[in-house]
Parts: structure tokens; C-alpha cells; sequence
């Protein structure tokens, strides 16, 4: 919203009545401190939040800038205001300096992670050790450029974890490394492994998930570590009675979150889309039969933060750094850890971290935080988890500067600081808290990126607590020597929601940014513009969600009274004028103090001119939507749902809302709105969440799949359209997420994704299918247990051809003769080049397909091959893809057997089988 421009110099005589909200943005740039706009590289949360995709180059001068303006040089690798700041910050140990900056400039090493467990995770392993490592014994030392061999991360349960510093170079030149990096784009895409970078797999490791917790993960695109804790949760030997709401404040990165996690194949995930401050409390019902606020046993606040720490895979950070953006998220980390603990059942675990070493993101944040729950909230002792991981204890004190100078106290900063906090700044009450229990990982100790890390766990439920704002700092400074009238202002000004990935953070006030975070192109939410923001703050408004607004009518404050923000676009004009004037009075006199403090006075005033423009902003939008609200026909408008969300509205589903008379008409709908939904729903740019419990639709799929009888078929299957009384997909959720929905009846949860997809409509020609939906490969990892019917079983070779070929033909003349006259006219796929067609002579399979309906079939390899080979057999596959067993979802035709999977799978499997076999990567 900011933009940089020049102030024109303007003494005592300028009017001020003219004044316009059009010019406010003038004014708000000598602030730079509503959250400016700019792409920040793509390193950490706030510079590019979530990290760990971005690749490093050949070495420090072959790297890309981000920008894509030319290659990084020797001298880009290099911030003297970085060093200044983390020397006196003293963050690395005496001595350890200079080895420190020679690490953080050379490029990321590749780390890995197998997926999943169990006995087929077990054997991954072994192979890749067996059949790819083990040959770099002789070839370590060779060459200008030496390599030393993959290596197990030695603090990682089960060697699941690889690390490996080869650069692209070496890739391209050593055979044996191009055969590496094929093995792992195979096996990437697939889902057996997961790159991820080493520091990156800590948080989830020290929060200790168990198959029976709930657990919500705050900010959780792009889902590697989500991906972690469903592959905890699923780690029992049965079912987990658990689930994961994974969270994130962007919705396009909702969609990467959802595309992340779907390869672990889990009904037990919940995606949702919220500032992670603002995360909704939902009522649900007690063990007593009353209502309770949801609570989780395990919470994960990964926050957004500067980003430092990923320098590594995000070079441009290094031109990029600057003291103003740790300050500016301080108080979005405080808020989302508040949040997080509010959110968590007493005696459960949360962890905090971020990719950052700036203190005042981490041992700042979290001593506040331990301060403001008033011992509800504990650190947890965890050096004797993973001993092998090389740790520093967190720090009890630090050093506070803007872009200034340092301040030894908050007294000091208080008049004169660009802001800063009191919640920043050490004191005598925080130096008794054991930090030392708080985790630092520097990138030289073994060679990964730098992160900081705690547990905490809840003693008891928090005081009531109003959330940490800009409001507060800006109050409390300006009441010192303005009139209350000019301080009340900034106390009116809206909380702000959660900072996004790509803020400025270069010196931006970042936890200042106005509604609805960064716009499309910055990595915001991208589904509208402000609409959901301005949402979110209207429902904590109306419904009580925020905790700050709840304290005050508490606690009986008289609410003081709204300053127009005309007065204070004003009376931050004269601000700006009169600094103005302090500074040219400053330089004329050579006061270098008195300049610094003139320089702080515009940027306060830069900051209140843009609190007025965000609030007329607010003011516009609240009477457009009163205006809607009102222009809305009293009747057949609003959620769709009657009040307690037991069935349908007059307005919503049925016949009457769809063409044809084939729509939907579902006892409850959660979750979005449009498509057909009466009124549009709550969240009306989302598609809404209904239960399938048409039994003439469902009926079909017990009999023609042989489905037993203890699947919930009945209760727990749900679409996303109401469109049609035949849905596309089905998806399957678990029961307490279904339970959750359920209780949601005011819609509070914006609900991206849910649940697993078994079920794909299948349009078919001809009239002999018995089933018109036939079952999603993503799906049958889960589904095989419950299905009895419609399965076939393949030798390996059978199996292998079907892979390769992607279909089989039956052994009938007639039918071999019309499928090759098909070919020869291009209307029917033909076998590979050079290539025959495969034809099914295995009597057995034979006759399993005879006894089989037509339509769709799951193909399977042969128990006796698939134990001698090694491979997970079915009752161990009921969760994790990359756990299942070698099955396919295919369709018994009039002429062959042919398969619905991607290529990408089908190669792998082959991969599998062919290694496992000893043949080497061919068929």
C-alpha cells in the first residue's frame, strides 16, 4: 500500500482543511510502515514463509538473483548491518563467527525424508543404502571437485532422513549422481520421499503427535511438516482416532498445502484458511452434554518470520536484511503464539518456531508470552530429545535497536524509537524464565539452515488476555506528551491480521499491514482481494471471536469515544509539518540526536495517516455490506441451513434451486456456498461441504464392490456440489472431523479441503455397468481393506505389462481383430512402437475377470509374488500411500483390462518391482 515518494517541503503556514483521504497516502509513506509490498526472495516465513523450495545454484557465484536480473556475485554474500546486528547480539558462541559466515554462504546441502513407516519405509531405506550409496565408497575423493557420500541425518528417528552436498554441477558430471537424482524425482513425485530441509523436520519431531490427538498446525503451507505429523498420527497399528486441522492464512497456498499432503492418503485432514491469530473457536459438545470450545492436544505455530535463517537457499536475503522487518512481525509471532495457547487443552504441547536467529522474534516472543499467561503456559526441558541434534540454549537477554540506533530499555525507546514495542525488550521479571529450555540451530553445526525452536506445555486455562497491538505501543507513546483527543486514534485503529509471505521486511512495519495481507502477485490471500479479511474482522466483531474485544466488555471499560479519521489525518499532518521543521532545525545546528528523533516523529505520523485511510477504508465497507445486507430478500436468503444445521432452510437445495430438478438437497451444508446454495453461504467463494445420503445412490457401491459391512459408507462419505444429485467425486472424513463440521453451525471454519477422495463418477456409453462410480487411485491405499468384490490378483509379469502398457487384451479373436482394425484408424490406443500387443494367457486371471462385473475392478499383484519381493501386503496400507500395496484401480472393458493411474505412479511401481526383482531399472 505504500509506495515510496517525496514529501515537499512544507513549513508552518500550510492549510490543513483541504486536506483529502486521496492524499493520506502521501503522508503514510513517510512511514513506510503499512506493510509495503515486495517479493523478499522466497527464504522464510515473512520473506517467503515456509522456505524449503527454493534450490541452491553451483556454488556462491553461480546463483540466480530471485529477481532474475543476472547471477548473485562474490560481493552480494555479504550485509554489514547483518553482521553489526548479530555480533552484538551475540548469537554465536566466541570464536565461532568467522565459520558461521562461511557457511551461511554456501549453497543449502539436499535433504530428504522417506515418508511414512513400517516395514516398506524400512526397505526404501535399505535399498537406497544398498543399491546407491554404498557405490561412493570408491568415488568420494576423485576429481577437482571431491564429494563426500550420502549421509543419514544421525538425529532422525530410523535413518529416515538423508542429507546430501552434491551441487548441480556434479550432478550433471557423475553418472552415479544422475542416477541419484532420477531415483529421487521418481520417488519425490510419487511420495516416498519428501524434500525437506534438515531443520525444517525438527518442530514436528519435539511435538510428540500420537494416533489420538488433535492437532492443529497455524500456519502450515507448503505441508512439509504437516505432512510430518499425518504421517505420526497414522503411525499406530490401527486407525487414528486423532485428526490434523492444517491452517493457513493465504488460500492459494491452501491448494499448495492440500496438493502437498494429498500423496499420505488420510481421511483425517482438515485444510482451513484463516489468519492464524483470528483462528475460530468452535463450540462443540462436552463429555457432559455441554457446549465447549474445541481444544487440541497438540499445536504447532510455525510463524511467519524475517527469514534469516534460510540465507542458504535464498541468497537474495542478504541484500534484502534490514532491523525493521524482525520488528515489524514481532507482535503478528505474539499474537499467533497467544492464540495457539488459548487453543490448546490444558496439559497439551505446543511448539514454537521460526527460521529466523533475530531474538525478537524468538526468545522475545516467547518470553512475553510466558509473561502475559501468567504461568499457565511452561517451558518444556527437551535436551534429552534427539541428542544427536546439535543445539544452543535460548538466550535471557537481548538488545532492541530500530533503524537507528540500540535502546537499553523500553524507557529509552519509548518517545524516540521507530516501531518498536515494549514486549521486545528484556527485563528483570523475564531473566528468571528458563530460557535455556528454548533450541537455536546455527547453520555451521551441522550444516542446515538456522532455526529456533520451543516447547511449551499448558498448566491451566489462560487469564483473560487482549491481544498485543500496534494500537497499544502507539497509545501509550503518544499519551505521554500529546492530548488524550490525538491519543485515542490509535487505540480505534483494527487489529491486524497475521503478516503473509512476502511482506516488506526490509525495515516495513509488517505486523502493521492493513486487512487482507499481500494481493495476489504478493503471496496474500488470493481469492478476492480484502473480502476475506474484512470477514474475518466483521465475525470477531459480531460474534465475539476476538479475545481482545471479549476483555474489554469484561472487564466494563467505557469505550471511549471514535475519533473521525479526518481529525487524525489531520493532527498527523501537522505531525509530519512540525517534524518537518525539527529536522531542517536539527541539521542546521548539526544535531545528529535531534535529527534522528525528528526522523521518528514523521514516521509516526506516516504510521497514524495510514491508520485513518485504513479506517475510512472500514467505514466504506461496512456500509456497502450493510447495504447489501438490506437490498438481500428476506426470504430464502442466509446460510442455507436452519440455525442449528440439522437440515435445509426453505431456501437452500431441492429442486428449486437447480435445473432440471437435480440438485442436491442434503440434511446439513458447512463450509462455503455458491454452487446452488440459497443465499451463497458464509464463505460464498468456497465450495460448500454436504453429506452424500442418497441410499439409492449409495447402495449400488455395497453391492457392486462388496463392501463390508462395518465401513461407514452411509454416515461419513461427503461431496462439494450441490449441483447434482450424482456428485463427481466422493470423498471420505473421518468421524471427528465430520463430528466437528457438524457442531459448526454458524460456519465459523472457512474450509478449503476435507477428506479423501474414493470415489470418481464414471460416465459409461454402455447400458450393461452395474456401477456408476469407479474407485479413485488416490483413494484405494484406504479403501482395499473394506472391498471384498471386483478384485483381481496378476502375476508379476501380467502386472509389469499392465504397468508398462497400460492395458491387456483379452484372448477373443473377434475382439483382437476389431481392437487392431481400431488402431489402424487411430481411434483406439495401440500397443508402444515396436511393440505387441500384450494378450492375458494366465487361465487364472482368466477367470477372475469372467466372474467379474464389467466396469471397474481393482488389479493387485499376486500375494506369493508380492511377499517374495518384499512388499507391504494390505493390512498394512490402510493410511499412507506410501505404504500401499501394489494395487491399481483399473476398468474390465469388452476387449481388455485397463488401468486409471498416472504415469508418474506407473513408472514408479515399476521402478519398485524391477529393483526388487534384480533387473535394474528396466521391465
Amino acid at each position: 500500500r505504500s509506495r515510496r515518494a517525496t514529501l515537499p517541503h512544507a513549513r508552518g503556514g500550510a492549510s490543513l482543511e483541504s486536506s483529502s483521504f486521496g492524499s493520506l497516502r502521501l503522508l503514510e509513506v513517510m512511514g513506510r510502515g503499512r506493510g509495503r509490498k515486495r517479493d523478499f526472495g522466497g527464504g522464510g516465513r515473512g520473506g517467503g514463509r515456509g522456505g524449503g523450495r527454493g534450490r541452491g545454484g553451483d556454488g556462491p557465484n553461480k546463483r540466480l538473483r530471485e529477481d532474475g536480473k543476472g547471477w548473485l556475485e562474490e560481493g552480494d554474500f555479504d550485509n554489514k548491518d547483518f553482521q553489526e546486528y548479530y555480533k552484538v547480539q551475540g548469537i554465536v558462541p566466541e570464536g565461532e563467527w568467522d565459520e558461521f559466515m562461511t557457511c551461511l554462504r554456501k549453497p543449502l546441502p539436499v535433504t530428504f525424508r522417506i515418508n511414512g513407516g513400517g516395514r516398506f519405509a524400512d526397505h526404501l531405506r535399505d535399498k537406497m543404502t544398498s543399491d546407491f550409496f554404498s557405490h561412493f565408497e570408491g568415488v568420494a575423493d576423485e576429481g577437482e571437485e571431491g564429494f563426500a557420500p550420502p549421509r543419514p541425518l544421525p538425529w532422525y528417528p530410523n535413518n529416515y532422513a538423508w542429507h546430501m552436498a552434491f551441487t548441480r554441477q556434479q550432478l550433471r558430471k557423475v553418472p552415479l549422481l544422475e542416477r541419484v537424482h532420477e531415483f529421487m524425482k521418481h520417488a519425490n513425485d510419487h511420495g516416498s520421499i519428501s524434500r525437506q530441509e534438515a531443520v525444517s523436520m525438527v518442530p514436528p519431531l519435539f511435538l510428540d503427535v500420537q494416533p489420538h490427538h488433535a492437532v492443529l498446525d497455524m500456519c502450515a503451507a507448503p505441508g512439509s511438516k504437516t505432512q510430518q505429523l499425518l504421517e505420526a498420527l497414522h503411525s499406530g497399528d490401527s486407525f487414528p482416532t486423532g485428526f490434523v486441522v492444517a491452517n493457513d492464512a493465504d488460500f492459494k497456498r491452501c491448494n499448495l498445502l492440500t496438493h502437498q499432503t494429498k500423496r499420505v492418503c488420510s481421511p483425517c485432514l482438515l485444510v482451513t484458511n484463516h489468519s492464524a491469530e483470528q483462528f475460530p473457536e468452535v463450540r462443540t459438545l462436552g463429555e457432559a452434554g455441554a457446549e465447549v470450545p474445541l481444544r487440541f492436544d497438540r499445536v504447532l505455530a510455525d510463524v511467519p518470520c524475517s527469514g534469516d535463517g534460510t540465507m542458504r537457499k535464498a541468497p537474495d536475503i542478504w541484500r534484502r536484511w534490514g532491523v525493521g522487518g524482525g520488528n515489524g512481525l514481532h507482535l503478528v509471532q505474539l499474537r499467533v503464539a497467544l492464540q495457539g495457547c488459548r487453543l490448546l487443552k490444558v496439559g497439551g504441547r505446543m511448539v514454537y518456531s521460526t527460521c529466523t536467529f533475530n531474538p525478537i522474534e524468538d526468545e522475545a516472543v516467547v518470553a512475553e508470552l510466558l509473561e502475559l499467561c501468567g504461568g499457565a503456559m511452561e517451558l518444556v526441558d527437551v535436551s534429552d530429545t534427539l541428542p544427536a541434534l546439535r543445539r544452543l540454549p535460548g538466550k535471557t537477554s537481548w538488545k532492541v535497536r530500530d533503524r537507528f540506533r540500540w535502546y537499553d530499555s523500553w524507557q529509552d525507546a519509548q518517545k524516540s524509537s521507530v516501531k518498536l514495542d515494549p514486549s521486545m525488550f528484556p527485563s528483570a521479571s523475564k531473566a528468571k524464565l528458563p530460557m535455556h529450555r528454548c533450541m537455536r540451530f546455527l547453520p555451521h553445526h551441522q550444516d542446515t539452515g538456522g532455526f529456533f525452536v520451543c516447547v511449551l506445555s499448558k498448566k491451566r486455562e489462560l487469564p483473560p488476555i487482549a491481544a498485543p497491538n500496534v494500537k497499544d505501543r502507539l497509545g501509550e507513546r503518544e499519551t505521554a506528551g500529546a492530548p488524550a483527543a490525538e491519543a485515542e486514534p490509535e487505540a480505534e485503529a483494527e487489529p491486524e491480521p497475521e503478516a503473509d509471505a512476502c511482506m516488506d521486511v526490509d525495515e516495513a512495519d509488517a505486523d502493521a499491514e492493513a486487512e487482507g495481507g499481500c494481493d495476489a502477485d504478493g503471496g496474500g490471500d488470493g481469492d478476492g482481494g480484502d473480502t476475506d479479511a474484512d470477514a474475518d474482522a466483521d465475525d470477531a466483531a459480531e460474534g465475539g471471536e476476538d479475545a481482545a474485544a471479549g476483555l474489554s466488555a469484561a472487564e466494563g471499560k467505557p469505550k471511549k469515544e471514535r475519533v473521525p479519521p479526518l481529525d487524525i489525518a489531520k493532527s498527523a499532518a501537522q505531525q509530519a509539518i512540525d517534524a518537518a521543521g525539527a529536522a531542517i532545525a536539527a541539521l542546521e545546528r548539526g544535531d545528529a540526536d535531534g535529527l534522528a528523533a525528528a526522523g521518528s516523529d514523521a514516521m509516526r505520523a506516516g504510521m497514524r495517516a495510514g491508520f485513518a485511510l485504513d479506517m475510512h477504508g472500514k467505514d466504506v465497507r461496512q456500509a456497502a455490506k450493510k447495504e447489501r445486507k438490506s437490498a438481500k430478500p428476506k426470504d430464502g436468503g442466509g446460510a442455507g441451513t436452519r440455525a442449528d444445521g440439522a437440515g435445509p432452510s426453505s431456501g437452500s437445495g431441492g429442486d428449486a434451486s437447480a435445473p432440471n430438478g437435480t440438485a442436491m438437497n442434503p440434511s446439513w451444508v458447512r463450509g462455503g456456498g455458491g454452487r446452488n446454495r440459497a443465499g451463497g453461504g458464509r464463505h460464498s467463494h468456497m465450495d460448500p461441504i454436504i453429506p452424500v445420503e442418497d441410499r439409492q445412490l449409495l447402495q449400488p457401491l455395497v453391492e457392486y464392490y462388496g463392501l463390508a459391512v462395518d465401513f461407514p459408507l452411509f454416515t461419513q462419505l461427503i461431496a462439494r456440489s450441490m449441483e447434482t444429485m450424482r456428485p463427481k467425486r466422493l470423498y471420505f472424513v473421518c468421524k471427528p472431523l465430520l463430528d466437528i463440521m457438524l457442531k459448526d453451525t454458524r460456519e465459523q471454519l472457512k474450509i478449503t479441503a476435507t477428506g479423501l477422495k474414493v470415489f470418481e463418477r464414471q460416465d459409461i456409453k454402455e447400458s450393461d455397468n452395474d456401477c456408476q462410480y469407479r474407485l479413485a487411485q488416490e483413494g484405494l491405499p484406504f479403501m482395499l481393506p473394506f472391498v471384498t468384490g471386483q478384485r483381481v490378483t496378476l502375476r508379476k509379469g501380467d502386472f509389469l505389462a499392465l504397468l508398462r502398457d497400460r492395458s491387456l487384451m483379452l484372448p477373443d479373436a473377434n475382439v483382437l481383430a476389431e481392437a487392431d482394425a481400431k488402431d489402424s484408424d487411430g481411434s483406439a490406443a495401440a500397443a508402444p512402437p515396436g511393440r505387441k500387443r500384450t494378450v492375458i494367457s494366465d487361465p487364472a486371471l482368466l477367470d477372475q475377470l469372467a466372474k467379474a462385473h464389467p466396469g471397474c475392478v481393482v488389479a493387485e499383484l499376486a500375494p506369493v509374488d508380492a511377499a517374495e519381493l518384499g512388499f507391504a501386503g494390505a493390512n498394512e496400507s490402510v493410511s499412507l500411500t506410501a505404504n500401499a500395496p501394489m494395487a491399481l484401480s483399473a476398468w474390465k472393458g469388452k476387449a481388455s483390462l485397463a488401468i486409471m493411474v498416472d504415469k508418474n505412479e506407473c513408472l514408479w511401481m515399476m521402478e519398485k518391482i524391477t529393483t526388487a526383482m534384480g533387473k535394474g531399472d528396466g521391465a
